[in-house]
């Protein structure tokens, strides 16, 4: 199971309760990145490429959702 998480902060937007239709989105390098809120699609703006380093492979365990 794959679960969206935002690339700044490494929160589970389904934890969360963020739907796709909710979320905040932004668009990098051709890609829709998927953002538990505003304040963090700011920030990912001043440095996408660390920040997407850092959460690239976080992955979220299903049975804890």
């Amino acid at each position: 199971m794959k679960t969206p998480i935002c690339p700044t902060c490494g929160c589970s937007l389904v934890r969360l309760g963020i739907t796709k239709e909710s979320a905040v989105i932004q668009k990098y390098q051709e890609e829709e990145y998927l953002f538990c809120c505003d304040g963090c699609a700011l920030m990912f703006e001043k440095n996408p490429e660390a920040l997407l380093k850092e959460t690239n492979s976080l992955v979220v365990c299903p049975s804890c959702l």
